[in-house]
């Protein structure tokens, strides 16, 4: 059975997020205004898209490959099935030079997971030997 999410655009007059090729894992995401950013700064924008996300699953905002050639990062997000207001994507200027990203500039994308969510239980967790950070190698 295919899965459906469904897609609102706010402002019409921006492409529909589509998967850019057959093998895509994600739907690219676009800014909905021209942003600009200083070096540094960082910020929410609007996507121009609210989704109905299947009971079960969840989408991942993540960077695209390019947004490295942007000098931008993109932070990442988690929206859940229960989420139906805009998206924003959490987007920083990484470099030491003003950053413009133009109205309909492709600068994320959203990948559709499913989710199981566990029965949480309360216990004792033992400790083990193993230790935290790095404690396998770098």
């Amino acid at each position: 059975m295919e899965t459906t999410l469904k897609i609102e655009r706010i402002d019409e007059s921006l492409p529909l997020p589509k998967y850019q090729t057959p093998g895509a894992a994600g739907i690219d995401l676009y800014v909905k205004e021209d942003v600009t950013l200083q070096p540094g700064q960082r910020g929410f924008f609007p996507s121009n898209i609210k989704m109905a996300i299947p009971e079960g699953f969840y989408v991942a905002v993540k960077s695209r490959s390019s947004s490295f050639k942007l000098g931008i990062n993109i932070f990442p997000g988690t929206i859940d099935s229960d989420y139906h207001k805009e998206v924003f994507i959490g987007i920083e200027n990484a470099t030491q030079t003003e950053v413009k990203l133009e109205k309909g500039q492709r600068v994320a994308q959203a990948l559709l997971h499913k989710v199981e969510q566990a029965q949480i239980v309360e216990g004792k967790v033992e400790d083990n030997e193993r230790g935290g950070f790095g404690s396998t190698g770098s």
